[in-house]
C-alpha cells in the first residue's frame, strides 16, 4: 500500500515512473546440425580401418579424420545465442567470448538477408555499422515464437524493411563489438 501511494505521490509531482520493460528473449543458434554425420564419417573411418587389413591407417582415414574435425570446429563456431528485447540486439558465439556483437533497435536502419536464408544482418541508418546473425530458421528454443513476433513487430514499428540480397552473404560485423 506504501508503495501504491508514493507512486500517486510522484505521478502528482509530475515525476515521470520507469514503466516496466519488455523482457530480453533468447533463443540458441545453430546454422547445421552436423551431428549424424559426424558419427556416419567415423563409422566409415572405421570401417575403412579394418578393412585395409594392415596395421597402417588407411589413406582415406588419414585424410578424412582432419576434414570431420574442421567440420566439428565449425559446428561449434558458428553456434550461439541471440537474445533481443524491445531496446537492443545482442548476439554472442558460443566458441570466442570476444564475440558478443550489440545493436540498438533505434541504430536499425534496415535488415537484409542472403539469398540462401542462412546470413540476417542488421544495418545502422548510415550502414556504417552492421551486425551478423542468423535468421529464424536456424533458432533453436521454445522462446523462437516470441523472438520472431518481437523482431516482426520492432521492424514494423520502426519501418524496417527486410530485403534479400546476394551481397549479404559475404559481410561480417562491423562496429558493433559490445564492450
Amino acid at each position: 500500500m506504501l508503495n501504491k501511494e508514493m507512486n500517486q505521490q510522484a505521478l502528482n509531482q509530475g515525476v515521470q515512473l520507469p514503466t516496466p520493460s519488455q523482457p530480453v528473449l533468447t533463443v540458441k543458434m545453430a546454422p547445421v546440425n552436423f551431428g549424424r554425420w559426424y558419427l556416419f564419417a567415423f563409422v566409415l573411418l572405421a570401417w575403412t580401418y579394418f578393412q585395409s587389413g594392415s596395421s597402417q591407417l588407411s589413406t582415406f582415414f588419414l585424410l578424412a579424420v582432419p576434414i570431420v574435425f574442421l567440420l566439428l570446429v565449425f559446428q561449434l563456431s558458428a553456434s550461439g545465442k541471440l537474445s533481443m528485447d524491445s531496446e537492443e540486439i545482442t548476439c554472442t558465439m558460443s566458441w570466442l567470448p570476444l564475440c558478443r556483437y550489440q545493436m540498438r533497435w533505434d541504430e536499425v536502419g534496415k535488415v537484409e538477408m542472403d539469398v540462401q536464408g542462412s546470413k540476417l544482418i542488421f544495418f545502422s541508418l548510415d550502414e556504417k555499422k552492421r551486425m551478423i546473425t542468423y535468421p529464424p530458421k536456424h533458432w533453436h528454443d521454445a522462446e523462437k515464437p516470441a523472438l520472431e513476433k518481437l523482431m516482426e513487430e520492432e521492424m514494423q514499428k520502426r519501418r524496417i524493411t527486410l530485403e534479400k540480397t546476394g551481397r549479404a552473404a559475404y559481410m561480417l560485423s562491423k562496429n558493433t563489438q559490445a564492450k
